[in-house]
């Protein structure tokens, strides 16, 4: 019984950490991770901070960026979000 839950948690683990390697080499998706620099904003190509304040809880749990020059709200990916 133990070994089964064992192997149970396991699976869920390794399943958890393919989902980040995919979607990290994908560049899309919650849960991958981003590398390198900022990405340019696309509605008025300013540069984006590489320190970053979240300005609100969606930034704040999956990343992302509020443009200070015109308040276009990117994902982590660079993104504009709806």
């Amino acid at each position: 019984m133990v070994l089964m839950l064992a192997l149970t948690f396991l699976g869920l683990i390794v399943s958890l950490g393919v989902l980040v390697v995919y979607q990290s080499i994908k560049n899309e998706g919650r849960f991958g991770i981003r590398f390198g620099a900022p990405p340019k904003c696309p509605g008025c190509s300013s540069s984006l901070p590489v320190a970053r304040v979240p300005q609100d809880g969606h930034e704040a749990m999956w990343g992302g960026w509020t443009c200070e020059v015109c308040g276009t709200k990117l994902d982590k990916w660079g993104k504009v979000r709806a």
